[in-house]
């Protein structure tokens, strides 16, 4: 077992975060130019795959029954 004085540990410590940070930011790099990709880079809403058309589809019905439960709601209270 290798035991270390304080500065020592207080060096290691610092260059473990150093390492840690930087791989960090390689990875949000990476992320950043992956998400540049589109199918159509022209039109990004405009995708592709089925699937993400069937979600924003399921997305809008949702809005809208939330929309009309809320109007539903102020036209009760407006009656009462």
């Amino acid at each position: 077992m290798i035991f270390y004085d304080k500065q020592t540990l207080a060096l290691i410590w610092n260059i473990i975060e150093q390492m840690q940070y930087r791989m960090a930011l390689d990875n949000k790099k990476g992320r950043v130019e992956e998400e540049k990709e589109w199918d159509n880079p022209a039109n990004p809403a405009l995708t592709s795959d089925e699937r993400d058309k069937e979600q924003l589809l399921r997305q809008y019905k949702e809005a809208k029954r939330r929309k009309d439960n809320l109007t539903e709601e102020q036209t009760d209270k407006k009656n009462k």
